[in-house]
């Protein structure tokens, strides 16, 4: 490799770092306010709320299929042709986004009557205008992506974290009941398009023209499938429960997911959107990139580790602490799902490489297997009755699908199998140990409080060599982040 490859190598390298840092910093901000909002909405709202709400969320969902919601993802793996294609995109994904909120709209009635409940008819109604409304940051958010422009990316998603989470406490508090959760889904994005348009600078989008054909459309409505197909595994088991459940129990299986997935899905998919045009930039060095992603997926791994595991151990007496008696039913879970996460950054990274190789169809293929999978696991559960039941069909599934994507990723980059297997060993190990230090401190212990803290600095404590071990490259990349960022502060 020549000095003029290594020095541009070693660039992009400190460019995804920073990313990744500041995505890291950001997701970290995020969580607290997130948890701090589902707190106090767990105050002011009752299961049937939320049940009702996700059942409301299953309809709208079934037709993001007929959306563009991915199509920025085009913008960032053809980056080279951002400005020819840009316009072409915007305008497409605004009109084919458009006649997917009129569907939803139509099918609002529809929905009332399948889950014999008509309180769901104006959620579903409220729930159509923002397909047309995702559709304004697109473009923005593509361009902030391409220039690897992280920092302003990630704060911008802070901010609407805390203007959803905000607007939803307020709404509750109010008296808005389910309502409050749907109704800042119609500002959120006005303003996320508003703050990535000041971020990203003018895209000249030209005026509506028909598409630029067949080279342009199939990959868009492969990359809009992949979105609706993961969002099938939610909203696919929600829309299940709704037919077989009460809205309580939906409720409940409903706040579990988000309590459980917040942190390590704003930790593993923000750092895929980091990834995917880090590795995109790679494509054609099929070296660079398998070594890229492999390091990427041993990091990600490590990172989410000790997340699943103090999730687990304290998910009882923190939502005992935090929560109204009437959330006790969804601790288990937050456990079962918690657990089935653990492999969640092996499918991310492996999305992220295969988007960044173009197999769109592929990647589509992948995850309606996944998602059909994990829909069969829910309905298996509810015939075992309660969401527990639910959650844990639900969690070996996650767990099985997603060391499958990292699998056929890893094989598309020519890894060996043994090489990835090692890999998913030796994590495997560092979570077993980090989990039975944390429950022997836990035991060791008396008092609610006590036993939290001391579960928590005992992952700390053994997570760090374990970091040091299996990732050494992660600390000086840390390390030349947190220089960068003191130099910068000195030079403010």
């Amino acid at each position: 490799m020549s000095s003029k490859d290594s020095g541009g190598a070693e660039r992009l390298t400190l460019q995804v770092a920073d990313g990744a840092f500041w995505t890291l910093s950001t997701s970290a901000l995020n969580k607290v306010v997130t948890f701090g909002g589902q707190v106090l909405l767990a105050w002011f709202l009752v299961p049937q709320d939320v049940g009702l709400v996700a059942m409301a969320m299953s309809i709208s969902a079934a037709m993001s299929v007929f959306s563009l919601v991915g199509a920025g993802g085009l913008l960032v793996q053809k980056q080279r042709e951002f400005g020819t294609l840009s316009g072409e995109v915007f305008w497409l994904s605004l009109a084919v986004n458009a006649v997917a909120g009129i569907t939803v709209a139509a099918l609002a009635p529809v929905a009332g009557a399948v889950f014999r409940e008509p309180r769901i008819v104006p959620l579903v109604l409220l729930l159509a205008p923002t397909f047309p409304l995702q559709s304004l940051p697109t473009v923005y958010a593509a361009k902030l992506q391409t220039g690897l422009k992280f920092r302003s990316l990630t704060s911008i998603y802070l901010g609407a974290g805390v203007l959803r989470t905000a607007s939803s406490v307020l709404l509750a508090w109010a008296g808005f009941g389910a309502y409050s959760i749907v109704l800042p889904l119609l500002w959120v994005p006005i303003f996320s398009a508003a703050a990535q348009r000041l971020a990203a600078g003018p895209v000249s989008l030209g005026r509506p023209r028909l598409p630029l054909g067949r080279a342009l459309l199939i990959p868009l409505l492969w990359l809009s499938l992949q979105p609706f197909l993961e969002g099938l595994q939610l909203n696919g088991t929600n829309f299940v429960m709704g037919l077989l459940e009460t809205p309580a129990t939906v409720g409940l299986y409903f706040w579990g997911t988000q309590v459980s997935s917040q942190a390590l899905y704003l930790l593993a998919a923000n750092l895929g959107q980091v990834l995917f045009p880090g590795l995109a930039r790679l494509e054609g060095d099929t070296a660079r990139q398998r070594e890229a992603f492999l390091r990427a997926m041993r990091v990600l791994l490590l990172m989410g580790i000790p997340v699943c595991v103090l999730q687990v151990l304290l998910a009882r007496p923190v939502i005992q602490a935090f929560f109204p008696e009437r959330w006790d039913g969804a601790i288990q879970v937050v456990q079962w799902l918690s657990a089935g996460a653990a492999a969640m950054p092996a499918g991310v990274a492996g999305v992220a490489l295969l988007r960044a190789r173009g197999r769109f169809g592929l990647i589509c293929g992948l995850t309606a297997a996944q998602s059909a999978a994990i829909v069969c696991a829910a309905a298996i559960g509810c015939a075992r009755g309660g969401a527990p039941s639910i959650a844990a069909w639900v969690a070996g599934t996650m767990l099985v699908c997603n060391v499958g994507m990292g699998a056929v990723a890893s094989f598309m980059c020519g890894c060996a199998p043994w090489v990835y297997v090692r890999l998913l060993l030796a994590m495997a190990a560092a979570g077993a140990v980090e989990m039975a230090a944390a429950f022997a401190m836990r035991t060791a212990a008396d008092g609610r409080i006590a036993r939290c803290v001391l579960a928590a600095v005992a992952v700390c404590v053994v997570h760090l060599p374990l970091t040091r071990c299996f990732a050494p490259e992660t600390y000086d990349l840390v390390g030349n982040m947190l220089r960068r960022l003191r130099r910068g502060r000195k030079q403010d």
